[in-house]
């Protein structure tokens, strides 16, 4: 290309050169223009040859640097892939100076050129083959960290615990040594010691020791049970002595007291005699304090509100007797009304309705309230009394106590609806649903065994068809006798009684007491027979009619609620 445009150069020059020469210098010859030409060709020739030996030199130049560059290209990587095993082996023998700029160049070296044939056994010995089957091989020496490629331990440390693992294992070979030498010279000596001769000897001289040993050994046992003998003997001698002194002084003083009992079972019968007979002129209530008051009456008269209610944990059927007041604030001597809860609505508020109601004194005829003709039952005729239910009247029941349970005994026949099957184990529940602990408890199916204990916790003991003991400790006539063995027991539960000062009560005076109507108890009804029962024992009382009755004055239930707990 050089040569092309030097000989157009030329040429040119030439051809300028000639025509001015033409016109300048007509007179010189052709022939040194000829001349001047070829040596013109001459030389561009010659540039042009050596032109393009140097472009060859420059080509070959070019390719040599390129070689060189790959060349050093891959000694660099091959550098940098040892430098990065070096940093893998100082990381296995522990050296902590590789930063995290050190451990990724090693990552990337390493993982872009193939390992060498040597490196894999070696890597899986050391940091642990994954897809080995055996588990140490594949945990390897060291181990290998997932998300860092650190190994988790170093050669330095295993080389520590291998030399303590060494140091420890040959302590216990020399304690092991040490000991098995003993042994060894124990045995030798054994071994030294041992022959028939010194043996028969040793056993001679033994035998012989422990024969002198026995019989020094009899003679002391045989001197101590001697003086033991007579020891006994003299014990024997004073034993008597004492036990007929003291059966002589027990005899004197077991008169002299029954003497003394006997004055003071007189005393205390004729006080008791005398609290009863004052009681019953009273007939004062005295069981137990009142559980709370009315605060409001329907104006039919068949229903009320007293001030107990859910804080006290009332249930549903509990029964109450309702007393007037007089003067001072005391009960009445006999109850106007009896009454059970039917609906509890509110925390110090419950709705009852009266069951039965006093009949007026001359109606009476003398009767107490433990007597159905005392009492006056359809509530259709309430309102005719002259004696009603009013605010302030002290309700009563013995058993119930919402600070505590009341704890019973219960021994005889109790057949409460009278339908001629007893009765105990319904009243046993019904006790319990209203939170009152039984004691004891006689059981007719198993012959009146009696179930439980009484105890300085019992507050009554409850006679049903059995004799009551009188204040004087003897047994009254029998009102139903079911069997001596019941008889027996029921007296022998009462003098237990008053031995421990709980109160016997009858069953008429209990329930009487309680307000309780047998006929208006569903855990009573039916019990024997249930084809007559209605729901189960623990079935709340609802009143005649279904839901619990309830008032519908002019103003709202709420308001009725209100003006009762404000009254209370």
């Amino acid at each position: 290309m050089h040569f092309t445009r030097l000989l157009a150069e030329v040429s040119a020059h030439a051809s300028a050169t000639t025509r001015g020469s033409a016109r300048a210098e007509q007179a010189q010859s052709n022939i040194a223009l000829v001349i001047f030409l070829v040596i013109s060709m001459l030389l561009n020739i010659g540039l042009g040859v050596m032109w393009y030996l140097s472009q060859e030199k420059i080509t070959n130049a070019e390719a040599n640097a390129s070689k060189d560059k790959s060349t050093a290209e891959d000694r660099r990587k091959e550098i940098e892939y040892q430098r990065a095993l070096l940093t893998k082996v100082r990381l296995w023998v522990g050296d902590t100076s590789p930063d995290e700029s050190e451990i990724n160049i090693m990552k990337e070296a390493l993982a872009g050129k193939p390992e060498p044939a040597w490196l894999p056994p070696l890597k899986n010995e050391i940091e642990g083959n994954p897809t080995s089957s055996d588990a140490s091989q594949r945990t390897g020496i060291l181990g290998v960290d997932p998300n860092t490629t650190k190994p988790k331990t170093d050669f330095k440390t295993v080389v520590k615990q291998l030399n303590e693992q060494l140091a420890q294992a040959k302590r216990d070979f020399n304690t092991q040594k040490a000991k098995q030498d003993e042994e060894l010279v124990a045995l030798r000596q054994h071994a030294k010691d041992w022959n028939p001769k010194i043996l028969a000897d040793k056993m001679t001289a033994e035998k012989a020791r422990a024969e002198a040993d026995k019989r020094d050994a009899v003679n002391q046992k045989e001197a101590v049970i001697e003086r033991q003998k007579k020891q006994i003997q003299t014990l024997e001698q004073d034993h008597q002595r004492l036990m007929n002194e003291l059966k002589t002084e027990f005899d004197n003083r077991y008169k002299q007291l029954a003497e003394t009992y006997e004055t003071k079972e007189r005393d205390r019968a004729d006080e008791r005699r005398v609290e009863k007979e004052k009681q019953q002129t009273q007939n004062v209530v005295s069981l137990d304090k009142p559980r709370g008051k009315i605060v409001e009456v329907s104006p039919s008269g068949d229903t009320a509100y007293v001030n107990i209610g859910s804080d006290a944990r009332v249930p549903l059927q509990m029964t109450f007797s309702i007393y007037g007041v007089g003067s001072g604030g005391k009960p009445l001597a006999e109850p106007k009304a009896q009454g059970e809860v039917i609906n509890v609505t509110g925390r110090n508020v419950s709705q009852i309705r009266i069951t039965r109601m006093a009949k007026p004194p001359q109606y009476r005829q003398g009767l107490s309230p433990e007597k159905d003709g005392y009492w006056l039952s359809d509530p259709k005729e309430f309102w005719r009394l002259r004696n009603p239910i009013l605010p302030g009247d002290l309700v009563y029941n013995p058993i119930w106590d919402p600070s505590k349970p009341t704890h019973v005994a219960l021994v005889g026949i109790f057949d409460l609806d009278g339908d001629g099957h007893d009765d105990t184990q319904a009243f046993v529940r019904s006790l319990r649903d209203m939170n009152v602990e039984v004691d004891l408890y006689t059981d007719p199916a198993q012959g009146y065994a009696t179930h439980g204990k009484m105890n300085y916790s019992t507050d009554y003991l409850v006679v049903g068809g059995m004799p009551v003991i009188s204040p004087g400790g003897k047994a009254e006539p029998v009102a139903k006798s079911r069997g001596d063995n019941l008889s027996a027991t029921a007296e022998k539960l009462q003098q237990e009684a008053l031995s421990k000062g709980i109160r016997i009560i009858s069953l008429s005076e209990f329930m009487a007491r309680m307000g309780y109507v047998a006929d208006r108890m569903p855990a009573l009804k039916g019990a024997n027979n249930p084809s007559r029962s209605s729901g189960g024992a623990n079935r709340p009382a609802t009143p005649q009619g279904g839901e619990p009755k309830k008032d519908n004055g002019d103003k709202g239930e709420d308001k009725k609620e209100d003006k009762k707990e404000g009254g209370k």
